[in-house]
């Protein structure tokens, strides 16, 4: 059996913004997902682009600094270093 890989949050936003980030990714060819997506949805209000209730791109920890290179030249956008 294969050991799991850690997830590790590379990028924090709304949910457009983690959408596009995920895209962005899976075009680099990172795999990601999402987490949160539906609160920054159901309650806007409560959550912020950066912090609390934020939607957040995982990505396996083997992939986070290509991934964070990405956000980086393609996406334009500095990625976060929370591992």
């Amino acid at each position: 059996m294969a050991k799991e890989e850690r997830l590790v949050v590379v990028f924090r936003g709304n949910p457009v913004e983690a959408n596009l980030a995920k895209n962005a990714l899976h075009a680099g060819g990172v795999e990601a997902i999402l987490k949160d997506e539906l609160m920054g949805t159901i309650a806007p209000f409560q959550t912020s682009p950066g912090g609390v209730g934020a939607t957040k791109v995982l990505v396996n920890e083997s992939d986070a600094e290509r991934a964070r290179e990405i956000l980086r030249t393609d996406f334009g956008r500095e990625p976060i270093d929370e591992g």
